[in-house]
């Protein structure tokens, strides 16, 4: 009885260890069921919503359509069958999906999208609200309004994206070469070392130079972390160039946190998040990786040098470079501006262009954007009150 008895309470107490990982094992194959049904569920989609597209337009030869322009009546109807069938299943994925798939599609896309990009361009001062936000009623092509919710976002999104306005912040203030950069865009902030010795804090929207760190820059380092409240910095030794010492800032107080020692020689720092703590990552040039963990309130704890298990790759910022005068710049691209200077430029009242500073898409630009469309805007301003005793003497001599 006793041996029953032990073999019985032996299988449960083994059932209730294995448990866990069979409940684990069946919860992961119901998920990869489930993916698989929703990707055959995607799939049919598609193909169900190109037969029905084919079956409307009568046409099976694609170069037949492409030889004449597709109307506004067809296009509407085209789009208006995809919303009937899929309703409120359609996103940009979807939409995507069915342009590679349905070239009758396409095309009534197009039709859409080349309106919202007219309507885009005639954007006024007193119109811009009602360009910028797509759930608005459009003006002044209000054909784009007859269009299914979906498929406007997708249109007026594509149209406005399209818009570019460039323009260069400088950041003005080294004595010599730029050595390295970084920027942080949620804290707009940029840090940069350069071989005057010097690393910088800069204001990122504006180019201003905020503060120079009491730490000397010989052949230095700049890294953000990803919510921009801390810097480190990582310079050689003068005296002993196998030498690296890492400093770690507060970008608020602008006082150093941490100074570590580093013996092997760098190409790049690097923050590396785990949960509430930091890892700062140091990349030598033999591709260890070497680790230091931080804590608030505690100093650095070296954790060691590793050959693999983490992946990192250099990170670069693409539209910084150096100019002249051992300044920096770095090329932003605002569609918001664009938009803005659309607007200024074909307003022609005085009073409108004048509330243009009124309106939400204004308040949305940076500073340094300000200033720039407040330039626009002056000379919009200039030209329309040069004008008018032009247009006066042209009445007055009938």
């Amino acid at each position: 009885m006793d041996s029953i008895m032990n073999r019985y309470i032996f299988f449960l107490l083994f059932f209730i260890m294995i448990s866990p990982s069979i409940f684990l094992a069946m919860d992961n194959l119901n998920k990869i069921i489930a993916l698989e049904l929703l990707a055959d569920s995607f799939e049919e989609r598609i193909i169900d919503t190109n037969d029905a597209i084919n079956k409307i337009c009568k046409n099976k030869d694609p170069i037949t359509l492409l030889q004449r322009p597709l109307t506004g009546k067809k296009a509407l109807s085209i789009i208006r069958l995809v919303y009937d069938l899929q309703k409120n299943a359609i996103d940009p994925l979807f939409i995507e999906a069915l342009i590679k798939k349905n070239i009758f599609f396409i095309n009534a896309l197009n039709y859409y999208y080349e309106l919202a990009l007219k309507n885009r361009q005639q954007v006024k001062c007193d119109t811009i609200e009602i360009v910028s936000n797509y759930l608005n009623k459009q003006q002044p092509v209000d054909k784009l309004n007859e269009l299914p919710l979906p498929f406007k976002k997708y249109v007026m999104k594509k149209a406005y994206v399209q818009i570019t306005r460039l323009y260069n912040i400088i950041f003005e203030g080294h004595t010599d070469s730029i050595v390295s950069i970084d920027a942080n865009i949620p804290f707009n902030l940029a840090a940069s070392a350069s071989k005057d010795e010097t690393f910088c804090l800069w204001r990122l929207s504006n180019g201003k130079l905020l503060h120079t760190f009491d730490e000397t820059a010989h052949h230095g380092y700049v890294k953000f972390n990803d919510d921009g409240s801390q810097l480190a910095t990582a310079t050689v030794y003068k005296e002993n160039p196998h030498k690296i010492r890492i400093c770690i800032w507060d970008t608020i107080s602008r006082q150093c946190l941490y100074k570590m020692k580093h013996t092997d020689p760098i190409t790049h720092l690097n923050f590396f998040p785990n949960g509430k703590t930091s890892i700062t990552m140091v990349i030598s040039k033999n591709n260890f990786q070497s680790l230091y963990k931080l804590k608030k309130d505690n100093p650095p704890l070296f954790l060691g040098s590793i050959t693999r298990g983490i992946k990192t790759k250099k990170e670069r910022i693409s539209y910084a470079k150096e100019v002249n005068n051992y300044c920096w710049l770095i090329t932003k691209n605002s569609h918001r501006l664009g938009l803005c200077e659309e607007a200024i430029y074909n307003t022609k009242n005085k009073k409108s262009l004048l509330e243009i500073t009124q309106t939400s898409t204004y308040g949305k630009l940076t500073d340094y954007e300000k200033d720039i469309l407040q330039i626009k805007l002056k000379q919009r301003i200039e030209t329309i009150e040069q004008r008018k005793p032009i247009q006066m003497l042209h009445t007055l001599l009938g």
